[in-house]
């Protein structure tokens, strides 16, 4: 083993499939107690059925999902009802039970809203939770039907970053960065368009310019799925013939060392861990 490959190995002790068995665990117990979870344990748990295919994940997931679909019109703001549509989006490729695709074209109408009120408004709203939103419309593309919601989703995204963006500093906060270059990799996925993948890698050569530390949990855990999924296109050789890609840093490192810096909270966290947990799984499809 190299000195590079100790720092590594060193950097991630302890980033391995059990903290996913843990966490799974974790919320397996907390519904057989009874207890409610929010929409990214049960996106959580949704991802780890689709990797293992369990049959007592599926039965536990099937029942919450059960109670969510009464839960989430109770919805209150923007960042909650993104994260309920978000879930459903996922919800629906798995689940043959049709209201779960109506939760989740409910949600989009919801969130399409702030898309039809004054421009100047939405302008000054939180940018991040904003960009957000319109992720999580992005992905529920896959199972809403709707001639207009591609469209209006992508312009959207694209009316936000031509708003915002400055050349050379990015857009706002670095938790807008974050957000930004999220639905901008998913938009990616959706069209094949590398520009806008490439200002994805340029918004978080940005952002790592900022300390991350002192930043709350959640942001670490969105940070460090974002650095994975940049890691991920990295290493697919046609994409590199097709975009000018970042030559600073290794994301995959990055986002391990993030998240080897959370993993002390995880078990404090329980179940308020599910964010770590999914950043975790897109870092072990890496190694």
């Amino acid at each position: 083993m190299t000195g590079l490959q100790e720092v590594k190995a060193g950097l991630h002790e302890g980033l391995d499939a059990s903290v996913l068995e843990w966490l799974t665990a974790c919320m397996l117990k907390a519904l057989s107690r009874g207890e409610s979870l929010g929409p990214a344990a049960l996106t959580f748990l949704l991802a780890r059925y689709a990797a293992t295919n369990r049959e007592d994940v599926s039965e536990a997931l099937g029942q919450a999902l059960a109670a969510a679909l009464e839960q989430a019109p109770k919805a209150r703001g923007l960042a909650e009802q993104t994260a309920w549509t978000l879930l459903f989006a996922h919800a629906a490729r798995v689940s043959d039970d049709p209201r779960v695709r109506d939760a989740a074209s409910s949600g989009v109408e919801q969130l399409s809203v702030a898309w039809s009120s004054d421009v100047g408004s939405r302008d000054a709203t939180d940018i991040s939770m904003h960009l957000r939103a319109v992720e999580a419309c992005l992905v529920a593309t896959q199972v809403v039907e709707s001639a207009s919601l591609f469209g209006a989703a992508v312009s959207e995204l694209e009316r936000l970053v031509a708003a915002h963006y400055e050349p050379g500093q990015g857009i706002g906060t670095v938790e807008d960065q974050i957000a930004t270059a999220s639905a901008l990799l998913t938009a990616y996925s959706l069209t094949g368009r590398v520009p806008y993948s490439m200002l994805a890698d340029e918004l978080v050569q940005i952002a790592l310019r900022t300390p991350w530390a002192s930043r709350p949990f959640e942001f670490n855990c969105e940070a460090a799925l974002v650095c994975a999924r940049l890691a991920e296109l990295h290493r697919d050789a046609d994409y590199r013939l097709a975009a000018v890609t970042s030559v600073n840093g290794d994301y995959g490192l990055e986002a391990g060392r993030v998240l080897a810096g959370q993993l002390p909270q995880v078990r404090d966290l329980g179940t308020a861990a599910a964010p770590f947990g999914l950043a975790l799984a897109q870092w072990l499809n890496l190694q």
